[in-house]
């Protein structure tokens, strides 16, 4: 089993007390080992520390996962114990720290390609936030305004879908509704009837039917309709979202978690809209819609063998130089920019009452 190591730079609010330079930390069943130093001050100032994990793995491809993965948790913990955020914000390198040899397989990861802002703010948009303040609000819009721009501003899916949900379930929730629906078999699903009364008895919707009732009133395919109570409760109960993606796809191969993410956005988007009291005439406002709500970057890497400085049997990190990469466009990537870029359209008038 090889042995391998991953440069990484963390944001955090936590400095290294001065009395250590570097600190290490080495799991107790040797699972891995954390080394933790203040990041150089030439590098990002959002960078605040280098931080560098060891383990085995039996190749560079499973090392890129594992690497990432132990760490990540191992965030996580620390984040527990100092009650402190940890980010990682870029990965440096991932290298072959075997012992004793003299030329070894290493990843270099080239910077990300950060998207270019869009030229769309317009004094049409702010006639538009004239018009909704027109339209009026409430504690109910406000909260789910807030959600909502809270999944807009995350970068990661999980924590997005579970935002859009918010505002879905407190939209949902907050819905008066006259109907009843009938009182269903806890096994099968079925209508229960009443032998006595000769009749099916019915109730007015607990919260999850309400939910349910307003995503059908979308019309929505009941399909759809049970991914997004999956995915809410397997991550309520903490399921991660590969494993997610993982067990969806046994029925349905073409699901993927970000189509769920952009899914559970436009609805979100669709009932907040909705829940606004229109006048009767007021003229047509105009939005920006996205394609997508997932950020996605670009980035690149460099598979190629070096030399390390020093004792090959005690390898250093800080005996690794690493060449500068560039992210160099081609034909390809300048198209995949344009489509990105064009991620937001200005979208006229409002959506009609039900979500397409």
């Amino acid at each position: 089993m090889k042995r391998w190591i991953s440069d990484y730079r963390v944001q955090s609010t936590l400095a290294i007390e001065p009395a250590d330079k570097k600190l290490r930390y080495v799991h107790p069943e040797n699972i891995f080992e954390v080394h933790i130093s203040e990041n150089p001050a030439a590098d990002s100032s959002d960078e605040d520390l280098s931080v560098q994990i060891i383990l085995s793995a039996p190749d560079i491809s499973a090392a890129e996962k594992e690497t990432q993965t132990e760490l990540q948790n191992f965030l996580h913990l620390l984040s527990f114990i100092t009650s402190s955020p940890f980010k990682i914000t870029r990965r440096l390198s991932l290298i072959d720290w075997t012992p004793g040899l003299s030329i070894r397989d290493l990843y270099a990861y080239g910077p990300k390609d950060d998207a270019e802002k869009i030229a769309a703010m317009s004094s049409e948009l702010l006639d538009t936030a004239s018009t909704l303040h027109l339209w009026g609000s409430s504690p109910l819009l406000d909260t789910s305004l807030r959600w909502y721009a809270a999944g807009v501003r995350s970068k990661i899916m999980e924590d997005q879908f579970q935002f859009f949900w918010f505002v879905i379930e407190l939209i949902a929730t907050a819905t008066k509704s006259q109907s009843k629906v009938p009182d269903k078999c806890p096994r099968c699903g079925g209508e229960l009837f009443c032998t006595t009364c000769q009749e099916i008895p019915h109730h007015r919707p607990y919260e999850k039917q309400k939910i349910a009732m307003l995503l059908d009133a979308q019309q929505l395919p009941q399909q759809m309709i049970d991914d997004l109570f999956y995915v809410r409760n397997s991550l309520l109960h903490g399921t991660p979202r590969e494993i997610i993606e993982d067990q969806i796809q046994e029925r349905e191969p073409e699901f993927s978690f970000d189509k769920i993410v952009d899914l559970a956005g436009r609805l979100a988007w669709t009932l907040i809209f909705n829940a606004f009291e229109k006048p009767s005439k007021c003229h047509s406002p105009k939005f920006l819609q996205v394609s997508t709500y997932v950020n996605w970057t670009m980035t690149m890497k460099a598979h190629m063998q070096m030399g390390v400085q020093g004792d090959p049997l005690d390898p250093q990190i800080e005996g690794v130089t690493l060449p500068t990469i560039s992210l160099i466009r081609h034909e390809s990537l300048n198209r995949q920019k344009a489509r990105r870029n064009e991620r937001l359209g200005l979208v006229k008038g409002w959506r009609p009452s039900h979500f397409i």
